[in-house]
């Protein structure tokens, strides 16, 4: 239990860094987020998540 609140932080930081280069990749590379049979609607969706909560985006 001490150990996952004290990997929180990092957890969060992961989802953000994530969802940042989400947002780069639906701005410069959507052709490529479709290639990799991710729709730009729901890749725009999930960007949009604030920091905390889960990532929801499944890749095929």
């Amino acid at each position: 239990m001490v150990a996952d609140i004290l990997g929180l932080p990092l957890t969060w930081w992961e989802r953000a860094r994530f969802r940042s280069k989400l947002r780069a990749d639906i701005r410069d590379r959507s052709d490529f987020l479709r290639d990799v049979g991710i729709d730009v609607l729901e890749a725009h969706a999930e960007a949009c998540r604030f920091f905390w909560q889960p990532i929801t985006l499944k890749r095929p």
